[in-house]
């Protein structure tokens, strides 16, 4: 028996058996097992993942198709590419009868998997509170990103923060390159000053955590937009990476009202030494460190991402996880 003759007699099958079972669906017992999924399509189920070929019992390759927990299924919901949820016995089934169906529900299932984290990566929110980063630490570090998925792999930073400074350069409209370069000069590569605070000695002030924030500027500005008190601001902005980042984009906010134009090495010195900064020699060092990271080490993202670029990720994503059935 050729393919085509065993899909047209599978295809019949299959079609009968669905109306036998769309009567009887008030007698189908739900018994689903959380967290283990089946995804497939109808050209995995028909093609490879039961052919008579390799499965003698066609019946128990019918009952592997149809026994799913939503009985409204039929061979035109398949057909239409929905992927569908089933129970732990269709999963082993499944497994038993055809490598290469499970290998197509593995590959279904990582794409799944991907569309979902990509929705919560690309879900961008701009900061009105406290309560507001302290939210979208929890929701990028439930992720569990690894190396992969750094925007660049060998830059010390996590991933997680990454992607955070990512989203607050988009919400920002200033490069991402700029603020992972002013973290790369300020440590010289190392990425290691989260929980760190730098005594300056000509005013007395402190220099607090991964993008070392002025505590006689830059917390006070922290303070009043986000109503912190001083002190929990202080502690908050030395050791946790994520509110320390969000004050270093109200230090760009705040350079962005003396300068014109978007000019990397203008931010830089301001960043250091403020609007005279080419008056002082410790500022034109550090814009001298600053260029090498900028123009050396994080090339890829110069241009500000477009609201276009991440619309177009969020509607593909959600496309691919409307096909879930659930």
């Amino acid at each position: 028996m050729n393919n085509n003759d065993y899909n047209n007699i599978h295809q019949t099958l299959l079609d009968e058996y669905f109306n036998k079972q769309k009567s009887k669906k008030n007698n189908i017992t739900k018994k689903l097992i959380n967290n283990i999924y089946i995804f497939s399509t109808v050209v995995a189920l028909s093609l490879s993942g039961f052919n008579l070929v390799k499965s003698a019992n066609y019946d128990n390759d019918v009952k592997v198709v149809s026994n799913v927990e939503n009985t409204d299924l039929n061979s035109k919901n398949l057909e239409s590419g929905k992927i569908i949820k089933l129970n732990q016995s269709i999963f082993e089934e499944m497994r038993k009868n055809s490598e290469e169906a499970y290998s197509n529900y593995l590959k279904l299932k990582k794409k799944i998997k991907k569309a979902e984290k990509q929705q919560v990566l690309y879900n961008f929110k701009k900061i009105k509170s406290l309560d507001d980063i302290l939210e979208r630490q929890k929701e990028l570090e439930s992720l569990n990103l690894t190396k992969k998925d750094k925007l660049y792999k060998d830059c010390k930073l996590p991933a997680d923060l990454q992607w955070f400074i990512f989203e607050q350069s988009f919400l920002n409209k200033v490069p991402t390159d700029l603020g992972l370069s002013i973290i790369d000069t300020e440590t010289r590569g190392q990425f290691n000053s989260s929980g760190l605070s730098s005594y300056n000695v000509w005013d007395g002030s402190y220099d607090l955590g991964l993008t070392q924030q002025n505590t006689k500027s830059s917390v006070l500005k922290f303070c009043e937009k986000y109503n912190v008190s001083y002190e929990k601001a202080c502690k908050l902005i030395k050791n946790n990476d994520y509110v320390n980042i969000v004050s270093c984009f109200l230090e760009f906010e705040e350079i962005e009202t003396r300068v014109k134009d978007y000019d990397p090495i203008e931010y830089a010195g301001c960043y250091n030494g403020w609007v005279l900064w080419r008056e002082k020699e410790i500022s034109r060092d550090y814009v001298e460190i600053f260029k090498k990271a900028y123009y050396n080490k994080y090339t890829k993202y110069h241009n500000v991402t477009s609201k276009k670029e991440i619309k177009e990720k969020i509607n593909k994503n959600s496309k691919v996880l409307s096909k879930v059935k659930y």
